[in-house]
């Protein structure tokens, strides 16, 4: 399923389909910083700053959350701390265990790293130039590093989840903002949910037809000759 993940309509939104990610990802393996950093981005439609600005406070390995309370921010010259964008992008996220694990091996690997420390001790270009540095030597689009969140949204959407779901995950001020932007991916999906209703109503069908025939053998096996079964 995740393979048919629409590509993006002229003019809409801009994002790595799983394929274009993998792709991409596996060229950065070797760099745990980097590659942890992406992962994270991918999946979990994170903002940049807010990335930047994890730190192990931050992360319930227990709990399989993350909370976004915070965001690194390049104002007047010089990098802060500041809330989040919006009321909204104060948040909880579930995260998955294999992502936790890929977090705990890059964090394991920092010497002395103190709770409240940034995870990533980076400047806000710093992912921006490694796709811009990257994807053309390995034949790649290159897109935003916000267009991450769009390719986590997209991802998000091809698995199901419903448009609050979704808000609530990337921290947007209301349900509004999620279906101005994706409502051409929701509208993508209707002929798929279509088909789907087709292929559930010929199980059913089926499902029954086949039920009864089996009843019709089990009550009538003594009377009926092997020929006729």
């Amino acid at each position: 399923v995740i393979a048919q993940i629409c590509k993006p309509q002229k003019g809409n939104i801009d994002f790595w389909t799983p394929e274009e990610y993998r792709k991409f990802s596996e060229h950065i393996k070797d760099n745990i910083e980097l590659y942890t950093a992406f992962e994270i981005l991918f999946y979990t439609g994170m903002r940049k700053g807010e990335l930047l600005a994890l730190t192990m406070n931050d992360i319930d390995f227990q709990a399989k959350k993350i909370r976004i309370n915070k965001t690194l921010a390049y104002v007047h010259g010089e990098y802060i701390m500041q809330p989040p964008k919006t009321e909204q992008s104060n948040r909880v996220i579930d995260v998955p265990e294999f992502l936790l694990a890929e977090i705990r091996n890059y964090t394991d690997k920092i010497y002395h790293l103190d709770p409240d420390q940034r995870i990533f001790p980076r400047s806000r270009v710093w992912l921006g130039q490694a796709i811009t540095r990257i994807c053309p030597a390995i034949d790649l689009k290159i897109i935003r590093v916000h267009d991450l969140r769009h390719s986590h949204a997209s991802v998000l959407i091809d698995l199901g989840a419903n448009p609050l779901m979704i808000a609530e995950r990337l921290g947007h001020k209301d349900i509004k903002m999620t279906m101005n932007i994706y409502a051409h991916l929701f509208q993508s999906h209707q002929e798929e949910i279509i088909q789907k209703l087709e292929k559930l109503k010929l199980y059913y069908h089926f499902s029954i037809t086949k039920g009864a025939k089996s009843l019709f053998y089990k009550v009538n096996a003594p009377f009926l000759s092997i020929k006729t079964l």
